[in-house]
């Protein structure tokens, strides 16, 4: 059956925090994987007021194994969606009342 299109398109963070839990990045050199919470990572663009389609985040996103150790900025252009657990915890968790408002505005 072909993908038909849907009432609401999967295009930004926001709606991959709403229907997965994380977001995988594959680095395209060394093949290096870091698993993100993908609330924590729509809060980090959203606080940042950066634009938070999937383009974007491939654009901004680098592969920290390469950048430490070879001082190359090897940009991360593959993306997947999972319920894993995050690798990555240093983005920092929206509150409660944050989340929630968003969820609120975004209905």
């Amino acid at each position: 059956m072909p993908d038909l299109p849907t009432v609401n398109p999967f295009r930004d963070l926001y709606d991959a925090a709403i229907r997965y839990g994380a977001i995988r990045l594959t680095c395209c050199r060394c093949r290096h994987q870091t698993i993100v919470s993908a609330v924590a990572l729509w809060y980090y663009y959203h606080k940042k007021g950066w634009a938070d389609r999937f383009r974007e985040v491939q654009r901004r996103s680098i592969c920290m194994v390469c950048w430490y150790e070879r001082g190359e900025r090897v940009r991360m252009p593959d993306m997947e969606f999972g319920d894993w657990e995050p690798t990555d915890t240093r983005f920092p968790m929206p509150s409660e009342f944050e989340w929630k408002a968003e969820r609120r505005r975004r209905r």
